[in-house]
Order: C-alpha cells, then structure tokens, then sequence
C-alpha cells in the first residue's frame, strides 16, 4: 500500500510537472493584457462591455533571432547591394533595440533613435504629440537612410516619420522592420525589408507592462484619467490654444499660397476639421472668449466655424498674416526648381525669389503680437484662440519653445491642428500638439 502510494504521488506530480511545462510554454506564446474599460457612450448607443483579450506574444529571443538574420542578410545578401545607408534611424524602442544590431552588423553605419511623447485621455485615445528634441542631421547623412521600427501594423508612424526626414532634406529613404503584420486593409505601404511576417497582432517585448493600442490595464486608465482632467484644469487657466487654419484645395493639391492669395477659402474637409476643432475647444474649456485670427480668408472661415460651435468674439490682426511667397505664390511644390527648393527647406533665412519676407520680419511680427495680445490677457484666465498660417505658426512656436537651433521648417503644423499653449510667470510652454479630424482626437 505504502509503495501504491508513493507510485501515485510520483506520477501525480510528474502529470503536475508536464502540466506546469506545457502551461509556461503556452504563457509564453500568449501574454494576457487585461480588459477594457466599459466607455461611456451617447445616448442612445449601446453600452460598450469591458472586454477581455489575449494578445499573442513576441518573446525576446524571436526578437533577437530575426534580428540578427535580417541585418545578416542586408550585410551579405543582395539588399546590401541595392542599398547602403549613410545613416540608420530608428523609431522608438523596437526601432532603437533592432537599428543597434543593423549598425552592429552593418560595419557600424551611424544610428541615430527617434521618439514621440504621446498624452492619451481615459479612453485610450491620444490626444496630442511632440517630438522628444530636435532632429539635427548632417547632410552627408541624409543621403540614404534606413528607416528601422520594431513592428509594422498600419504603416501611418513610419509615414510620420518619412515625411519628418524628408522635411529635413533626406534624399532616399527606405524601410526596414523585426515584424510585419500582414493582413490588414488600412497598410499605407508595405516595407521595403522586414524579418517575419503574421496576421497576428503580437505584443513585443519592449511593449510588456503597457499598453497596446487602445488596450489597458485598469491602473493605466486612472493614469490617463487623472492626466486629461490635469490637462482640462490647466486649460481653464493661464494661456491659449494656437491653430493652423483648416485645409484648402491649394493645400492638398501641395500649392504654395502665401499672403498673394488673400481669398482662398477652405474647403469642405477644412469646414468639417474646423467644426470638430471649435466642438472640442467646447468640451474642454467652454466658451471662448477671444478669436485672434489673421484677416486672409482662409482663416477667417476657420475661426468662423469655430465660433459657430465654441463662441468667442472675433478680432483679426495683420501680424498673423501668412509669408509671402514671391514668384513660387500658387506654384505646386513639384515644380520649383530643386535647388532653390532644397535652400528653402535647408535654411531658414533664405529668401523665395520675389519674396519681401525675411526670417527676421517674420519672426518679429510674431514676437510683438506676442507680447501685444497674449501676455497681458492669457494671465487672466481668457479662453484664446490664436488662428494663423503654417509659416507664422512654426516661427511662433520656435519662438515660445525658444528652439532657436532647429529650423522652423521642420516644426510639425497640420491643416487645423492645434497646440495649448501655457503662461507662467511671463514664460510660455507648449505641452501638447493635437489634431482633430472627422470627430476624432488624432496624432499628425
């Protein structure tokens, strides 16, 4: 009976041990992220239920494993051949972790790590964005740059990021990623070199103990909650919001339109973005009390819009009027000459031929309507709103953030976006940048 026992209890706990294996193996194929919130919704909407996932899971040694293979094969393959960068740069963590090892093997191409911060509200939706410092690359470098990021879903952050580079003269871009997931019909593009592919939707390594997409844990949704309503108080308080006037046909057609195009409207993308703009403005800080806004008419229809929905009274100034853009006024940016073109965009004391703006005039007026209307009045608790133009806009924020080493051409200003800008003390911060478009809050 003794021997019975002891026989039970050794297979009872080698079935335990097997179990136990294969259990650990399994955990490490799947990782539980948590539940969603319940969201409160509209009347008349169905209550969106917490949910509960569990995402697959992208363990550290996959990670490495095909990282190395994929540099190994760009190194001694024939992608190598076909391109050989001046530079790598990766995005965010996965891209910093996997553009390392591309350097390594890669005989030590330079690498340089980008990153955003992001603020997220208690929905798990972002509500704004900015670059984490300035990107400052020597030209040599630009020539031909490998674009690294640790996983690919939709494909709209590398985008970002092209369009970033190019901004700052990147001749030739190419992209590389760990984990292409496939499958997905919102892909911009697929990229150029990547190392494994799935239609599964793997959390990476560097994403463990956060969360995924618009998937929290309950202790991040009291995080973001406490954020947004810090936000939402600081808004009621001292500063102004400064926003880019909303789309028009020049802009998407990429046409340059300065102050020699006193009459372009918006059109009706522009109407529907400054609408959600002024709905937002309403819902977070109230009513306005002041629209500051430059007299072209393109402004003027956004910030009429806006006022449709969130109020304020009015009142246009010519310092906020847009540069003037001499003999390109009109002309699609394809069709500059690439020389005067690349000067533009290099430097940021070049002058357009014909223009009679100069960085220091246009910095200038920036500064004394500065000083003029919002000191005085952002100290006093006035809801502002500032509406200007893409050129004026950036050399504004230059100007407030006192980045006086970045080019105010690379500064990010999309059509109806939107900063919060805080006064304290006479000094003046920007702690976040937001878009909304078609209801919803969304990162440029």
């Amino acid at each position: 009976m003794i021997i019975e026992g002891i026989i039970e209890n050794l297979a009872a706990s080698a079935i335990g041990a097997i179990f136990l294996y294969i259990a650990s193996k399994l955990l490490n194929d799947w990782y539980y992220i948590g539940f969603r919130m319940p969201q409160k919704t509209k009347k008349g909407e169905k209550e969106k239920k917490s949910v509960v996932k569990l995402y697959r899971r992208f363990p550290w040694r996959h990670a490495y494993k095909y990282a190395k293979n994929t540099a190994e094969t760009l190194k001694n393959g024939t992608a190598e051949e076909l391109y050989e960068p001046t530079i790598i740069v990766g995005i965010g963590r996965g891209g910093a972790i996997y553009g390392s090892i591309f350097s390594y093997y890669m005989k030590e191409v330079p690498l340089l790590a980008l990153d955003r911060k992001y603020l997220y509200n208690e929905q798990g939706k972002r509500i704004g964005e900015d670059w984490y410092y300035p990107i400052n690359i020597p030209k040599e470098l630009l020539q031909k740059v490998l674009l690294v990021a640790g996983e690919y879903h939709s494909g709209k952050t590398m985008q970002q990021f092209k369009q970033r580079l190019i901004g700052i003269g990147a001749k030739e871009i190419r992209t590389c990623v760990l984990y292409y997931q496939t499958g997905l019909s919102n892909q911009i593009e697929v990229p150029d070199y990547y190392g494994i592919t799935s239609k599964h939707d793997y959390l990476m390594p560097w994403q463990e103990k956060q969360f995924l997409r618009t998937w929290k844990d309950s202790n991040d949704a009291k995080v973001r909650e406490f954020t947004l309503k810090s936000l939402e108080m600081e808004s009621l308080k001292d500063g102004f919001f400064l926003m880019r006037h909303a789309q028009t046909d020049a802009n998407a057609e990429d046409r340059f339109i300065g102050s020699g195009s006193p009459n372009e409207p918006i059109n009706t993308r522009g109407r529907i973005e400054a609408r959600n703009v002024g709905k937002y403005l309403q819902e977070t800080v109230g009513n306005l009390d002041i629209i500051y806004c430059s007299p072209m008419r393109r402004c003027l229809d956004t910030a009429r819009e806006i006022q449709s929905v969130a109020g304020g009274r009015i009142e246009e100034d010519e310092r906020l009027i847009e540069a003037n853009y001499g003999s390109w006024e009109g002309v699609n940016r394809v069709d500059i000459p690439k020389e005067e073109h690349d000067k533009y965009v290099n430097d940021q004391n070049y002058i357009i031929p014909g223009s009679t703006d100069t960085f220091s005039t246009l910095q200038g007026r920036a500064k004394a309507f500065l000083e003029e209307k919002i000191q005085p009045h952002a100290m006093h608790g006035k809801r502002i709103l500032v509406v200007t133009h893409k050129s004026l806009g950036r050399i504004m924020v230059q100007s407030i953030e006192n980045k006086v080493h970045q080019h105010f051409r690379s500064i990010p200003m999309e059509n109806a976006s939107l900063r919060k800008i805080v006064v304290k003390d006479k000094a003046m911060s920007i702690p976040y940048y937001i878009k909304v478009l078609d209801g919803e809050i969304v990162v440029n």
